[in-house]
């Protein structure tokens, strides 16, 4: 069974743009270390700034990359409504200052993120 999960996740290693230079036994010693990790809808894998051991790769759904707005540049930095082709801003709840978030890109299916150093 083993075995069986190393190969499906070679296979879709294979898809990612940062392994298709490799060739499939080195792209099935990587997906050895690898593991699958499952997270919730609205659940927060990294932050921007912060160190990360991790890189990660998504196989199914997708995940938002988003950034902080502080109140004061809501109105600045963000469409009037969605029509104009933004996002609707999502409210933070803060004690220290109120923030939204505004989405800057969706990742999907094979696209990756986090520390590539991790890969060397």
């Amino acid at each position: 069974h083993h075995q069986k999960v190393i190969k499906e996740r070679a296979k879709f290693l294979q898809t990612c743009a940062c392994f298709q230079r490799f060739n499939l036994t080195v792209v099935q010693k990587y997906a050895m270390l690898f593991q699958t990790r499952v997270f919730d809808r609205g659940q927060l894998v990294m932050e921007a700034g912060k160190m990360s051991k991790h890189m990660y790769f998504i196989e199914e759904g997708e995940c938002s990359v988003v950034q902080l707005i502080r109140q004061e540049e809501v109105n600045t930095r963000m469409p009037p409504n969605p029509q104009t082709g933004g996002l609707r801003p999502v409210p933070i709840p803060s004690r220290h200052h109120p923030s939204h978030r505004q989405e800057i890109a969706i990742l999907t299916s094979k696209d990756a993120m986090g520390e590539v150093s991790v890969l060397n």
